[in-house]
């Protein structure tokens, strides 16, 4: 006769009163050998019998098939939490209850599969697919410095020709494109599809198969022409050859190796994978990925310059700034004008800005190192004159402004850029004609000094445009000048 756990605590109740086996069998109303049976088991051993937790299961059971039709996913664990805490009474060991959930699931048609089921992939054809993905790595460089890698790998699936590029920053949108043009250059073209994981740097989300990808990356898609396929992220089943790359260049490259900067280990990686990774017999195929190539190399299709070529550019904004991977870029204004054109490329650890219609350098900066940082030029002897020529531009046209800026030059020996750089701000919250006003005072008062022309316009124009635009210790300084201006010329 089956003893639920009610049956069985009654049982030890009996006991713990005094009462005998055949007193007991008599009070619950079974036999005397099923209360023997359970007279001497601690509750862990009665709660352990497989014969006993079933049946003790049983009454959750519509619970337990409420949860999995609305969570056919739960987990077996979850699910073993959600019982505790609706029912607080609720005993059984996890293994037990597990064991249940399973037959369960199995019963009413929750089964979850223990494994993925897969099929050997059919072998691609020459100039067929290519797969792509990224790894990082930690070097030391020659001080004992730890220095973290990024880098893109690209293998051919058919010949197994395999390419690896190096950057110190994680990849980008961006710098993702740029390793592809690496790549296709390398190889001498594309091949006809590419596989990639859902990384954030080509998608941006995933719905129930429809998948959005980064724009930037979507429309070098559709120039260079080649179509992509997705697959989950560390599957080896679909992309196990660049996985297993990623890993060659861990282990059989970078492990034991010293950085000595970035372009020293892209040129050794380089010559890595013409002397070593792609020279030798590769173990699946038996060739020699060289070899294989050869055959491959007339299905790959050339890609147009145009396509490939990494065309950044940018538009210098009214401050004379360049917005570049959210950081901004100061130019030296007698360099630009406010509304020209530049094209960013990156090198090493600095950005050189050129002129997209004749490639010519306009200006070079060291990368920004953190996100929202302001690069200011560096312009090291000739910082006098950034102000002051961006100052004579805007007043070329004016008498004035021309001979007030050719006495402030003759008159003040100390602190040049920092009269000029005040005049400049100044100039962009007053009107022209009110600087130039300032301007005469200066010259007529023989003062041309940036506080003298600060004190006249906070005098005649008031002090609310020029408050925000000084530092609260000069502010206070040309506020009282302008109080003895107002003395002065009334």
């Amino acid at each position: 006769m089956k003893v639920t756990l009610d049956g069985y605590r009654k049982i030890q109740q009996y006991k713990e009163l005094g009462l005998s086996k055949v007193k007991t069998a008599e009070k619950i109303k079974i036999s005397r050998d099923t209360v023997a049976k359970w007279w001497d088991i601690s509750e862990d051993e009665f709660m352990h019998s497989s014969s006993t937790i079933f049946k003790y299961l049983d009454n959750y059971k519509e619970f337990f098939l409420e949860q999995i039709r609305t969570y056919p996913s739960i987990r077996s664990t979850n699910l073993y939490y959600k019982t505790e805490e609706a029912f607080p009474d609720f005993k059984c060991t996890r293994e037990r209850f597990f064991s249940y959930i399973k037959k369960l699931r199995e019963n009413y048609g929750f089964a979850v599969p223990t494994a993925r089921k897969t099929t050997p992939r059919k072998a691609a054809l020459p100039g067929e697919e290519a797969q792509v993905d990224f790894g990082q790595y930690k070097m030391k460089d020659m001080y004992g410095r730890i220095v973290r890698v990024y880098f893109f790998c690209m293998v051919l699936s058919y010949s197994r020709m395999r390419f690896v590029y190096f950057q110190t920053q994680p990849f980008t949108t961006e710098t993702a494109i740029k390793a592809h043009e690496y790549a296709f250059r390398y190889f001498g073209g594309r091949t006809r599809t590419i596989m990639y994981d859902q990384d954030k740097v080509f998608v941006v989300s995933e719905n129930y198969g429809n998948v959005i990808f980064v724009p930037e990356f979507e429309e070098y898609v559709k120039e260079t022409g080649y179509s992509i396929v997705l697959c989950r992220p560390r599957d080896p089943q679909t992309k196990g050859k660049v996985e297993a790359m990623v890993g060659t260049v861990k282990y059989n490259f970078l492990e034991g190796r010293t950085y000595t900067g970035i372009d020293s280990l892209n040129s050794a990686a380089l010559a890595w994978c013409d002397d070593v990774l792609n020279n030798r017999i590769h173990v699946a195929t038996q060739k020699i990925p060289r070899e294989a190539f050869k055959e491959e190399i007339t299905e790959l299709i050339k890609v147009p310059y145009k396509a490939t070529a990494f065309n950044n550019i940018r538009m210098v904004q009214y401050d004379f700034s360049v917005e570049y991977r959210r950081c901004l870029y100061y130019i030296p204004q007698e360099l630009v004008k406010v509304g020209d054109s530049v094209r960013v490329e990156e090198d090493d650890e600095k950005l050189v800005f050129r002129n997209p219609e004749d490639e010519t350098v306009i200006y070079i900066a060291q990368k920004g190192t953190y996100r929202g940082e302001r690069v200011l030029p560096d312009v090291g002897e000739n910082e006098d004159s950034v102000n002051y020529n961006a100052l004579k531009r805007r007043y070329k046209d004016s008498e004035i402004a021309l001979e007030f800026l050719e006495k402030v030059a003759e008159k003040v020996t100390r602190y040049k850029n920092t009269h000029y750089r005040g005049m400049y701000t100044l100039s962009k919250v007053y009107t022209s004609n009110e600087m130039e006003s300032a301007m005469a005072h200066c010259i007529q008062a023989d003062n041309c000094t940036m506080h003298e022309l600060a004190a006249y316009l906070i005098y005649r124009y008031g002090a609310r445009k020029a408050r925000y635009q000084m530092s609260k210790h000069m502010f206070y300084g040309c506020k009282q000048r302008a109080a003895q201006l107002q003395e002065e010329l009334l």
